[in-house]
């Protein structure tokens, strides 16, 4: 008789709150809009 093993779950962030995500989310986007104004700048003459 084939011995069946228990997985536990893959960890994912949706156990923290879709307020958390949301948040982080927003923040992420802000960051890397606000990077890609500065290298925009950067390479200006």
């Amino acid at each position: 008789m084939p011995s069946e093993r228990l997985q536990l779950p893959a960890a994912n962030d949706n156990c923290v709150g879709d307020e958390s995500f949301i948040i982080r989310n927003l923040v992420s986007a802000e960051l890397t809009y606000t990077l890609a104004i500065f290298a925009r700048d950067e390479g200006a003459p």
